[in-house]
């Protein structure tokens, strides 16, 4: 199904991109504020629930990558626009998703650092900054360090390679549906 002569990252990105590309589509610009804390509501309830799952479950540092959180940035950003967090449940992904899964589920964690630096220009002129409503933006904008440690150890991986792409699409999907929620409410 995927060319095997393709890098694993190529492999991944290949076996992702319609669930990547209809996240990206339920974003969309954000150039109101009101598709902004759209956005920010449902990136928080998605991160914040992720993450956790993953403190528990997945991957930890090795080498030169640690993995980025950011949810405490989200956290922050909501109180400043004074927005009501979405109530979530926690992720329920089990523990034996295995390691491969949850290397997946990082990659659109760690991936959505290159979106972040998009988003900080689209959300400027709406008065948001690295000080006020944005941090999260501008905590995964400023370096790629983390984005880099984590495809050192993706171009390492010799896992089960279908459990890596369910994770990735697990996670696009999971965002999707929290961004969803977040615009429904």
């Amino acid at each position: 199904m995927y060319d095997s002569s393709l890098s694993i990252r190529r492999r991944l990105k290949q076996a992702t991109e319609p669930a990547h590309a209809s996240l990206e589509a339920r974003i969309g610009p954000l150039t109101t504020q009101i598709e902004y804390n759209e956005y920010l509501r449902g990136l928080y309830a998605f991160r914040s629930t992720t993450e956790d799952w993953l403190f528990t479950n997945g991957a930890k540092a090795t080498g030169t990558w640690t993995p980025q959180t950011i949810a405490r940035e989200l956290h922050e950003d909501i109180i400043d626009l004074a927005l009501t967090p979405l109530s979530v449940s926690p992720v329920d992904w089990g523990p034996a998703a295995r390691e491969s899964f949850a290397l997946g589920v990082h990659y659109v964690l760690e991936g959505s650092a290159l979106g972040a630096r998009i988003l900080c220009k689209q959300v400027e002129p709406l008065g948001l900054s690295r000080e006020h409503g944005a941090r999260h933006l501008w905590a995964q904008a400023e370096t790629l360090e983390s984005w880099r440690g984590f495809l050192a150890v993706l171009s390492e991986h010799e896992g089960d390679e279908d459990a890596l792409f369910a994770g990735a699409n697990t996670a696009f999907n999971a965002a999707a549906g929290a961004m969803e929620r977040a615009a429904n409410v």
